[in-house]
C-alpha cells in the first residue's frame, strides 16, 4: 500500500467494459497518512469468425481468448468451450454468435454476426 497524506474524501471510478481495464481507487478522509487502496479489473476477450462474410454452407472458424473468465460457454450449439480455442461451425447467414462467460461474479458476453460475402 502506498501512503498518501489528503484531507478530502475521493472517489475515482472506472467500469471495464469487454477489453477495457478499469481502476477504482478509495481514499478515505483523515488528518493521517491515508492508505490508497487500487483494484484493477481486465477482461480481455478476442471472439472472432474467419472468415468474416460468407456464401451459404460455407463453413467459419471461430476463434476465441478469454483467459480471466471462469464457465466459458458459445451458443448456437457449441456450448461449454475451454477459455482458448478454435471450433468449425457451418451458420446461417445472419447467425449471431455469442461467447458468454463469468469474472468475479459478473457476467461478460461478446457476439459476433456472420454476414453473406459481398454485402
Amino acid at each position: 500500500m502506498k501512503k498518501i497524506k489528503t484531507k478530502s474524501y475521493i472517489l475515482i471510478e472506472s467500469i471495464a467494459i469487454l477489453g477495457l481495464s478499469a481502476a477504482v481507487l478509495y481514499l478515505n478522509n483523515s488528518s493521517q497518512f491515508n492508505e490508497l487502496e487500487s483494484a484493477s479489473a481486465s477482461t480481455e476477450i478476442l471472439f472472432e469468425a474467419n472468415p468474416k462474410q460468407i456464401y451459404p454452407g460455407q463453413s467459419v472458424t471461430l476463434n476465441w481468448s478469454a483467459p480471466n473468465l471462469s464457465n466459458v460457454y458459445i451458443d448456437q450449439g457449441v456450448g461449454p468451450v475451454a477459455n482458448e480455442g478454435i471450433e468449425v461451425v457451418f451458420p446461417n447467414i445472419g447467425d449471431k454468435y455469442t461467447l458468454k462467460g463469468y469474472e468475479g461474479g459478473e457476467e461478460v458476453t461478446k457476439s459476433l454476426i456472420i454476414k453473406r460475402q459481398g454485402n
